[in-house]
C-alpha cells in the first residue's frame, strides 16, 4: 500500500460514472492472473475509488505492458475505456490525469527501456507522449494526417532514440529523435497489427499484416521484403493476428488465420507446429512467451487457454474464467510462472 500512497498525487482518479461499476459476474472482464496454467485463477481488478474500492470487471482489455525497468509498473490498452496504469504489479489499477487518455480506445503503449517515466501510447490517429511518469502528455508527438489509426508503438530496446509506429493503411514510420520528428520507411498496402523489434539485433524488424503476411527488414528499416515466399504452404497464415519471441531472439512464434508458425532464423523461414484443432478452425486471440524458456508458450482464444511446456509438441487446455476472449497476454517478469490475460467481449 505505500507504493500506491506515494503515486496518488500523480494520478487522477475517476469516479463511479466514467467507469460504471458493477459486481464481478462470470461473464466479466478485467485482468486475470494464473499461477499454474489455468488450474487456478485470480482477478486483479480493484480500482480504488474516493468513495472505496471498485472493479475494473466490465472493461474490454485489448493490451498488456510492462514498463522494462520496474516489473511492478504495467500498462493497460483498453477498447473504450481509455488507458490504465497498476504500479504494484496489479494489485490496483489508476487512471491517468490525461482528459485524452480516460477514455477510447488505445491500441498500443511502449515504455523506453532505459527511462521508465518516458511512454507512448497510440490513440486514434495519434501517438501521445509523457516524459515525467504521466504527469503530463504531449498529445501531438505523432499525427497521422489522413486520419488513420496507429495501431503499434514500439521502442528500440538497444538505441531509445528510434521509435517505430504503424498504421492501419499499412504504413511504418520511424523516429530517430525520440519522438520529434518521423519518417515512413516503407507502405505495407495492408493493416499492420504487430510489429516486433528482434531481441538478438534490434535492426531487424517484423511487421505483421491483417492480409499481406509480414514485411521484414535486417538494416533498420532502410531495405525492406515480403513473406510471400517464406509462408508458401501455410493456408492463410497471410492474415496475422500477432508476434511474440524469446528473451534471447532466437525463436519467434507468429499467430495467423493458419494457426501457429514458428521461426528459428529471426522471420526468414517458418514451420508450422501442430495444434489441436484443425489449421485455420480457432482464431488465436494473445500470445506470450516465457521470457525464461522458450519453449513455454501460451495462447488464448474465445473461449480456452492452451499451454505447451515443449515447443508446442504437446499441449494442455484450460477453460477461461470468464465468458469473453482472452484478447491480451503477458507473462510477469518477475514471476515467469504468472500469467495474466485480458480479456474483451470480441464483435461479430
Amino acid at each position: 500500500m505505500r507504493k500506491l500512497l506515494l503515486i496518488l498525487p500523480l494520478i487522477a482518479i475517476t469516479g463511479v460514472g466514467c467507469i460504471n461499476v458493477r459486481t464481478e459476474t462470470a461473464d466479466a472482464g478485467g485482468i486475470f492472473a494464473t499461477a499454474d496454467a489455468g488450474v487456478k485463477w485470480s482477478v486483479r481488478n480493484a480500482l480504488p475509488l474516493p468513495q472505496g474500492v471498485s472493479s475494473i470487471g466490465n472493461i474490454n482489455i485489448i493490451g498488456i505492458t510492462y514498463d522494462p525497468n520496474d516489473a511492478e509498473a504495467l500498462y493497460l490498452a483498453t477498447a473504450d475505456s481509455g488507458l490504465l496504469v497498476s504500479y504494484d504489479d496489479g494489485d490496483a489499477w489508476l487512471r491517468v490525469k490525461e482528459e485524452q487518455l480516460r477514455g477510447g480506445r488505445i491500441n498500443a503503449v511502449a515504455v523506453d527501456p532505459n527511462n521508465k517515466c518516458v511512454v507512448y501510447v497510440a490513440k486514434g490517429s495519434n501517438i501521445m507522449k509523457t516524459s515525467d511518469c504521466n504527469r503530463t502528455y504531449d498529445t501531438q508527438a505523432f499525427v497521422e494526417t489522413n486520419g488513420t489509426a496507429v495501431t503499434v508503438v514500439r521502442v528500440d530496446w538497444y538505441n531509445p532514440n528510434i521509435v517505430w509506429l504503424a498504421t492501419a493503411s499499412g504504413d511504418i514510420v520511424k523516429s530517430v529523435d525520440f519522438g520529434k520528428s518521423w519518417t515512413t520507411v516503407t507502405r505495407a498496402r495492408s493493416g499492420i497489427i504487430d510489429l516486433m523489434i528482434d531481441n538478438s539485433d534490434s535492426r531487424i524488424v517484423l511487421a505483421a499484416t491483417d492480409k499481406r503476411g509480414f514485411w521484414r527488414t535486417a538494416d533498420g528499416g532502410a531495405t525492406w521484403t515480403q513473406s510471400d515466399a517464406a509462408l508458401e504452404g501455410f493456408t492463410d497464415a497471410n492474415r496475422g493476428h500477432g508476434l511474440a519471441q524469446a528473451a534471447d531472439g532466437s525463436v519467434i512464434y507468429y499467430t495467423n488465420d493458419y494457426g501457429l508458425l514458428r521461426s528459428r532464423d529471426h522471420g526468414a523461414t517458418w514451420e508450422a507446429i501442430t495444434l489441436l484443432t484443425k489449421p485455420g478452425s480457432t482464431y488465436i486471440h494473445s500470445l506470450a512467451v516465457n521470457p525464461k524458456d522458450s519453449n513455454n508458450i501460451f495462447y488464448g482464444t474465445a473461449t480456452t487457454l492452451y499451454s505447451s511446456i515443449d515447443g508446442g509438441t504437446t499441449w494442455a487446455t484450460r477453460e477461461l474464467p470468464t465468458q469473453r476472449a482472452a484478447t491480451a497476454m503477458s507473462i510477469d517478469p518477475n514471476e515467469t510462472s504468472v500469467l495474466l490475460v485480458g480479456a474483451a467481449t470480441i464483435e461479430d
